[in-house]
């Protein structure tokens, strides 16, 4: 009997720890103890997954944040809403919320001195997920709650993918580009676009300075939608004000989702014949500069404070600067063809990258250097890094298993099991959340043990010196053209690739040249778009 019992207790453990847990998610805190983590909250994304998942991303709200009051022990945490209600149904305030902290702090430890308490601000964040039906679901990227889900067109009409603006969530869906706004996620604006075959959308902001607010120096933005086509057109439309007409002509096809800088001031596009194209909204939209890798781009692109990272199938990994209009700060190269994408620690400056034989990089992102280099204890070997907790970097595996590697020293701390995971790969270069999506729409939220708030890994997205010069110094300048104008990047017909797709003397930032050749100013330019 009692070997009974015995043999009963384990197969409950082994349960517990491969089987989702109570609510709903697809690992539970046992599996992820070993790593680091536990499990935040746990959320149905409410719509049908069969089909795929288009999209996902994480939200920084630039203009709202939740304060708290807060009290740290050893091992735990407590914070306390300064918005939430007393008694008498009025908000606390800073001080009684300090109280109210202290007093369940001391009741956690058992302490009956007093505990200090601070006040802890944090962004409101967001995390979006949409289906490839069509169907937009927005969470609380803290709590799980749903703000809102929304259907855009109809669901036969594939999505592509989504950009997050200011204004709002741009969908594209179809041959139609979709703005839901923010709080509700009612539909604001629908435009019929210019190419059926539209495949990928990016987002910049545009600063605008109203005269009333000039000398104050008060900066707003107006947001912008780059959609690109199969045929490597990009088409401008205005999501939050009327624009004219723009559209530019790529060298190739556009081979995976745009990336944005932080503070929306620089999107970059990669196509499959190893170009990249930054895009920038100060006088723009507007091409700030082009830049051509040593090989074929596999699907590395990642962005930084004031840079984008690339890789390519020679092993190259970059760093470009847009302060620099596309020159290269510097250049590593490894043994094996990058194609994931990397994740940027920029409070401890160090690039995470992952080379396809399945080893974990990091390299210093001041110098370029290699600070170590690892390979997961596991047969399938590493797919790409998702996040960084605490002093660790979590990835994830090609057998959808978790790994913890120190960041000091890349060593695998531990394991967890193989979990039923979608292929779709988020990987969160914000904060030190690990957001996974399971087979059936489960989405759950992995945070450090014991972090109740989130530690922001990214710095302050928006320049130490004024916002409108700066973003206006970041382009060089452009000469107007006619609306309608459509500017071409690719040769005409009988012409290679052999050398420059634009065939001119001014050779791009390249793999090959060292970035010290921009592109001249006044070259490109052109009026904005549409909405």
């Amino acid at each position: 009997m009692a070997s009974l019992k015995a043999l009963a207790r384990r197969t409950l453990l082994i349960a517990a720890i491969l089987a989702p847990g109570d609510l709903g998610a697809q690992v539970s805190d046992l599996a992820v103890v070993k790593v680091g983590l536990e499990t935040a909250w746990v959320a149905q994304t409410q719509s049908d997954l069969s089909r795929g998942v288009a999209w996902m991303g994480l939200w920084r709200d630039p203009h709202r944040a939740r304060n708290f009051a807060v009290v740290e022990t050893a091992d735990q945490m407590v914070c306390v809403p300064v918005d939430q209600l007393d008694d008498l149904q009025q908000p606390l305030g800073i001080e009684k919320a300090k109280i109210t902290a202290r007093a369940r702090a001391a009741r956690l430890v058992g302490s009956e001195y007093e505990l200090a308490a601070v006040e802890r601000s944090i962004p409101e964040l967001q995390l979006v997920v949409a289906s490839s039906d069509g169907v937009v679901t927005c969470f609380d990227a803290e709590t799980g709650k749903l703000h809102w889900k929304a259907v855009c067109g109809a669901a036969t009409a594939p999505v592509y993918s989504c950009g997050l603006a200011t204004a709002g969530v741009v969908v594209l869906q179809g041959d139609s580009l979709y703005l839901l706004d923010w709080r509700t996620g009612k539909q604001i604006a629908a435009k019929q676009l210019a190419s059926g075959t539209s495949n990928s959308v990016g987002v910049i902001e545009q600063p605008l300075t109203s005269d009333s607010a000039a000398q104050e120096k008060t900066l707003r933005t107006e947001s912008v939608a780059l959609v690109s086509d199969f045929a490597g057109q990009i088409n401008a439309y205005g999501v939050s004000g009327q624009r004219n007409a723009w559209a530019y002509r790529l060298s190739g096809r556009v081979a995976n989702t745009p990336i944005s800088l932080p503070d929306g001031s620089h999107t970059a596009f990669v196509t499959d014949k190893g170009w990249m194209y930054v895009f920038s909204a100060a006088d723009g939209p507007a091409i700030q500069f082009r830049y051509e890798c040593g090989a074929r781009f596999v699907g590395s692109l990642a962005a930084g404070r004031d840079a984008f990272y690339i890789g390519d199938a020679a092993g190259t990994f970059c760093k470009i600067l847009t302060s620099e209009n596309g020159v290269s700060q510097w250049k590593i190269r490894f043994s094996q063809s990058i194609s994931a994408m990397s994740l940027v620690d920029q409070q401890q400056g160090i690039a995470y990258v992952c080379s396809e034989s399945g080893e974990l990089n990091a390299v210093d992102d001041s110098t370029g250097s290699l600070v170590w280099a690892r390979s997961a204890y596991c047969a399938t070997g590493i797919r790409g890094p998702i996040a960084i907790a605490n002093s660790t970097v979590v990835t994830r595996t090609l057998a959808n298993t978790l790994v913890a590697h120190d960041s000091k020293s890349g060593r695998q701390i531990s394991e967890t099991p193989s979990l039923p995971l979608m292929d779709m790969m988020f990987v969160n270069d914000l904060t030190d959340r690990v957001y996974l999506l399971g087979n059936h729409g489960q989405l759950q939220c992995l945070r450090p043990r014991g972090k109740v708030l989130p530690k922001i890994n990214r710095v302050a997205d928006q320049p130490s010196d004024s916002p409108a010069t700066t973003a206006s110094a970041a382009a060089p300048s452009t000469r107007s053209v006619p609306s309608e104008t459509l500017m071409e990047d690719t040769p005409s017909s009988g012409d290679t690739f052999d050398d420059d797709p634009f065939g001119d003397s001014s050779q791009p930032n390249s793999d090959t040249d060292d970035g010290q050749n921009s592109l001249p100013a006044n070259e490109f330019d052109a009026d904005s778009s549409l909405f």
